[in-house]
C-alpha cells in the first residue's frame, strides 16, 4: 500500500566493558514500539493476516477506514536484549594461574579463550484471519472494499485472547503440539449472502450482497508469540608455531543450551492463525536446534 502509515518508537541503551583482566563485553537493550495501518509484508504477513502470491494483494479489511487496521507491526517486539563477551582465560605463562610454566605445559594450559553471543527477543505481534480454505476467502462484508483475493479479513474475538502455552500429546490422528492461545472466545465471521445474476447459465453479469455479512472484530496484533532465547558460544585455542604461523582449534556451540525456537503451522489455509483451522493456536515444531561444530585453523 502507497498511502500507508507506520510509527516507530524505541529506547536503547547499551553497556560496553573493554578490556578488563581479558575480558570484552557489552550488552545492549531495546524497548520498543512500532505501530502501522499495514502491519507487515505487503500490508499482511506471515505470523500476521498471511500474505500469499498468487491469490493477489492483501489490503485493508475496510478501505473507506484503515485506522481499524492501526495496531503492533508484524515484527514488532517490546523488548530485546543482546550482548557479547570474550574472555581470555587467565591461565598461562604471564597470567594470573601458571604464570611460570614451562614451555611444554604452556603449551596445552595456555592461550585459551571463550566468547558468546547472546540474544533475547520478546514475542512478535500476532494478528487472525479468516481464511477458511482456498477459494473461500474474500469480502466476508459484502461491502467490495477489498475484492474477493485478498486476505484482509479478521474473525470475531468474543473475549481476551489468553496465550496457553499447554503441550497436548498425539492423540486422535492429531500430531503432538503446544497449543498456545486459548481459541474458546475466536469465531470466524459470517460471509454476506449474495445475490449473482447472469446473462447466461456461465456469464456472470454482477452480484450484489444482501445482507448477512460483518467486519471481523478481532484487533490487528492482539496476540503475542513466544519469546526467543538464543546463545551462541565459542571456546578457542591458539597454538603458536612461528612468529607469523598459528594453529587456532576451536568448539563452537549454537543454541548451546538448547532452547525451542518455536514455530507455527504455515500457510493461510488451514494455518495456526486461521479462525476457520483446525490447527488454529497451534505450535507444531521448533528449527535452530543446537549444534556443534569443531574447527582447526591455520593463520599463515
Amino acid at each position: 500500500m502507497s498511502n500507508s502509515n507506520q510509527r516507530y518508537d524505541g529506547l536503547q541503551a547499551v553497556l560496553k566493558e573493554r578490556s578488563y583482566h581479558g575480558l570484552d563485553s557489552q550488552v545492549a537493550y531495546t524497548y520498543s514500539k512500532c505501530l502501522s495501518n499495514s502491519p507487515g509484508y505487503f500490508g499482511t504477513g506471515w505470523g500476521s493476516t498471511q500474505a500469499q502470491s498468487s491469490g493477489g494483494q492483501p489490503g485493508w479489511e475496510n478501505i473507506y477506514d484503515p485506522r481499524l487496521d492501526w495496531g503492533p507491526c508484524y515484527y514488532d517486539q517490546t523488548h530485546i536484549i543482546t550482548g557479547y563477551f570474550n574472555y581470555q582465560l587467565p591461565v598461562g605463562r604471564g597470567k594470573q594461574f601458571g604464570k611460570d610454566a614451562n614451555p611444554v605445559v604452556n603449551a596445552v594450559i595456555g592461550n585459551w579463550q571463550i566468547s558468546g553471543i547472546l540474544s533475547l527477543h520478546s514475542g512478535n505481534a500476532l494478528t487472525l484471519n479468516d481464511f477458511g480454505g482456498w477459494g473461500a476467502y474474500g469480502d466476508h462484508s459484502g461491502t467490495n472494499s477489498i475484492g474477493p483475493y485478498t486476505l484482509a479479513n479478521l474473525p470475531n474475538c468474543n473475549g481476551p485472547i489468553n496465550i496457553d502455552n499447554k503441550f497436548v500429546p498425539y492423540s486422535g490422528g492429531v500430531a503432538a503440539h503446544i497449543q498456545w492461545f486459548d481459541t474458546s472466545n475466536i469465531s470466524t465471521v459470517p460471509t454476506a449472502n449474495v445475490l449473482t445474476t447472469y446473462s447466461s447459465p456461465t456469464t456472470v453479469v454482477g452480484s450484489v450482497a444482501t445482507g448477512g455479512g460483518s467486519f471481523g472484530t478481532c484487533s490487528v496484533g492482539n496476540i503475542r508469540g513466544p519469546w526467543t532465547q538464543d546463545l551462541d558460544m565459542s571456546l578457542q585455542k591458539e597454538i603458536t608455531l612461528t612468529e607469523h604461523k598459528t594453529l587456532q582449534l576451536r568448539l563452537d556451540a549454537f543454541n548451546t543450551f538448547n532452547h525451542p525456537i518455536w514455530t507455527f503451522s504455515g500457510g493461510p489455509a488451514g494455518g495456526s492463525f486461521d479462525s476457520a483451522s483446525g490447527a488454529l493456536g497451534q505450535i507444531t515444531g521448533s528449527q535452530g536446534a543446537r549444534q556443534l561444530q569443531l574447527a582447526l585453523k591455520f593463520f599463515f
